[in-house]
């Protein structure tokens, strides 16, 4: 799905662009996506706004139509920065819903389609960046290394009440990864990472996937490595109420990780890419057993697995059927 079919498809009110003087060929996109960020965005684009670099930028800003605010924000910043700041004006009626949870899916995609630059970097409109060499950092590494399609650094967690120590999200986070690990599925902080602008089509799947990070970095593994990079200082991860996925309750998380599983499968098999298509419905199987053990969320899967249970039967009949009986047995 290119460009073109992503709008044919899924844009029902032609999105504007407002006046820039951006230049045309940028060496660095900076996707933001913000929607009901009042009280962030300032913050996220004075983070990307620091950046030192010998080379030319263009901030992509997808503003989604909000109603606090963000909107008038981010034409402020618009009109005070014309030469680098393209911004986007969403309506929600092209909001994509995912498993029937509202997305930023279309602001992001749109972003990412109307990229321009070699590389492309992303802030969600309510992280931010704390180390203004951050950009110059990862294009000096990913020009000197060919062999790598992304990068990403160091990052902090916090909420209202301060960082957050202990935070999962940071589990497995300071690490290399091969084109294998990114492929079978890798944890990194979106905000972090800086990568090679190779997508020209989106595979149907990843509309599908309500985790767009997950997707990404396994479509971005068959194209090379990821590089940890210790010397860029940090970045901010916010956690708060407003979050997509941060606060949302562990039964739903649950199903959307077996959900993103199933068409990561389905996504490998329709490539032949059969060992990664196994290894998927391998962790599905593996999650299934886990989570079965816990009565709090049995019905919620048993849900999903009647929902979903066209799709695993194409995906790989054996594993339907291997499904099937740990329900029976539970």
């Amino acid at each position: 799905m290119n460009f073109d079919d992503f709008k044919r498809i899924y844009q029902s009110k032609i999105v504007s662009e407002y006046n820039n003087i951006v230049p045309e060929k940028p060496i660095l996109s900076i996707c933001v996506q913000t929607y009901q960020h009042q009280d962030f965005i300032s913050q996220c684009l004075e983070g990307i706004l620091m950046q030192e670099t010998n080379f030319a930028i263009e901030i992509l800003l997808g503003e989604d139509n909000s109603s606090d605010g963000t909107r008038d924000i981010c034409i402020k910043y618009a009109e005070k920065y014309p030469d680098k700041i393209r911004l986007f004006l969403h309506h929600r009626e092209n909001n994509i819903s995912v498993l029937d949870r509202p997305t930023g899916r279309f602001n992001f995609l749109y972003n990412l389609f109307s990229a321009r630059g070699k590389y492309i970097a992303i802030c969600e409109g309510d992280d931010y960046w704390t180390d203004p060499l951050k950009l110059q950092k990862q294009v000096d590494f990913l020009d000197a290394n060919p062999d790598y399609v992304m990068c990403g650094h160091d990052a902090f967690v916090f909420d209202e009440n301060g960082i957050i120590s202990n935070s999962k999200l940071l589990d497995n986070h300071k690490r290399d990864y091969s084109a294998t690990n990114l492929k079978r599925g890798v944890s990194i902080l979106f905000m972090t990472i800086c990568f090679r602008n190779i997508i020209k089509d989106i595979p149907p799947h990843f509309m599908k996937i309500i985790n767009a990070d997950s997707f990404l970095y396994a479509y971005l593994g068959q194209f090379g490595n990821y590089k940890y990079i210790p010397e860029i200082k940090s970045a901010a991860y916010r956690v708060h109420k407003g979050g997509i996925w941060s606060l949302v309750d562990s039964e739903t998380q649950l199903i959307t990780r077996v959900s993103s599983l199933l068409w990561m499968g389905n996504y490998f098999k329709s490539i032949n890419q059969t060992n990664l298509s196994n290894y998927y419905t391998t962790e599905i199987i593996d999650k299934l057993i886990w989570t079965l053990k816990d009565a709090r969320v049995k019905d919620f899967l048993t849900i999903f697995f009647h929902l979903s249970k066209v799709l695993i039967y194409k995906l790989s009949p054996g594993i339907y059927y291997k499904i099937e009986s740990l329900f029976k047995k539970k």
